[in-house]
């Protein structure tokens, strides 16, 4: 596996000119390559085996992959920060809450793809949900074995997570659920900008922690 600093000069080097005018997928792309030592961690944590794994073939598939990366890093901090894990070990069977991990982690993707697809690329949420949860879960030996099944129940929870998440916000009216969406989208999108912009008035610890905060909100409404 690469470390993050050749990745990083591989994104640079293959798709610097072709994201000049891309700023949130630039930002989006090198922020899955600083993913990449983080991502062995996981993998380790879980039990799986570290392989080479060969760099998309198009730009379209790599703003893909990194959608999907990022929405799940970002997941896996938010979940640590509230003294969780979102590491499924392969040898434990994968718990029944994992699902309403997996539905907030496509709340995530769904508001990175938003931007990204602003700026000239076309991809489905529909197309990439499901290996966000194979990001979770891919290297389990049950999860071929459940992964219907766990599908079904992620989008069921992320139905249920957008209509119960205002049952915990002030006031319990649809109102709340519009602000906690709204606030959580501009988290995501500014968490992904500041890699390249470096706006004093952010830092990554501070954001992941208000993530934290929703992603909480979002887990009580559901549990």
């Amino acid at each position: 596996m690469p470390t993050r600093e050749k990745q990083v000069q591989r994104v640079e080097n293959e798709y610097g000119a072709a994201l000049k005018d891309k700023p949130f997928t630039k930002a989006l792309i090198l922020r899955a390559a600083d993913f990449t030592d983080e991502s062995i961690e996981y993998i380790e944590k879980a039990g799986g085996e570290i392989k080479s794994i060969s760099a998309p073939e198009t730009l379209k598939e790599e703003v893909a992959t990194a959608a999907v990366l990022v929405s799940t890093s970002i997941t896996y901090k938010a979940m640590r920060n509230l003294g969780r894990s979102a590491v499924y070990p392969s040898n434990k069977p994968i718990p029944h809450d994992a699902t309403q991990v997996f539905a907030f982690s496509l709340f995530l993707l769904a508001y990175i793809l938003e931007p990204v697809n602003q700026e000239g690329f076309d991809i489905s949420l529909n197309d990439v949900s499901l290996r966000t949860i194979l990001q979770f879960i891919g290297r389990h030996p049950s999860a071929k074995e459940e992964l219907e099944q766990i599908w079904n129940n992620t989008m069921s929870i992320a139905k249920q997570m957008s209509e119960a998440v205002f049952k915990q916000a002030k006031g319990n009216g649809p109102k709340d659920v519009e602000e906690w969406s709204i606030g959580l989208m501009t988290l995501t999108k500014n968490y992904v900008l500041q890699r390249t912009a470096k706006d004093p008035a952010y830092t990554d610890d501070s954001m992941i922690q208000l993530i934290s905060d929703s992603l909480a909100v979002a887990l009580n409404a559901v549990e």
